[in-house]
């Protein structure tokens, strides 16, 4: 999924709970766009650039996530709520795989580093990945 255009107001950074923070070395944050569904993790380009990280715990990393929607993007705290807000309700409602650009409902999905996918791509994209050496990755 390609992120949209940035405008100052319609996104803020977000820090995912449910991420593995010993994959990055902490906390990676996400961008979240106003009415655009998913996220948008910061995980760089290897082998150029390194994922972003901002915090070894999850508290240090919402607390650089907070002060930088606030001081940068001037967000406050309920600003931020409504943006997030905006991209569950997004989420809800008909999505294209990004694979095959089929269409259905949201409980057919599954999300690939903030991509979309039916169930078969997504499948299709998992056994692809068990067929990599890891070290490839």
């Amino acid at each position: 999924m390609e992120m949209p255009k940035l405008v100052l107001g319609n996104y803020c950074y977000w820090i995912n709970e449910t991420q593995d923070p010993e994959e990055h070395g902490g906390f990676v944050p996400s961008i979240v766009v106003r009415d655009e569904s998913g996220h948008f993790p910061l995980k760089g380009k290897p082998p150029c650039a390194a994922p972003w990280v901002w915090g070894k715990t999850l508290d240090e990393a919402k607390k650089v996530a907070s002060r930088i929607n606030y001081k940068d993007l001037g967000l406050t705290p309920e600003a931020v709520d409504e943006i997030v807000a905006s991209s569950m309700k997004a989420q809800t409602e008909t999505h294209r795989c990004e694979d095959c650009r089929a269409e259905g409902a949201s409980d057919d999905w599954e999300c690939w580093e903030g991509t979309f996918l039916c169930l078969e791509c997504y499948e299709a994209r998992v056994a692809r990945m068990k067929r990599v050496p890891p070290e490839w990755l």
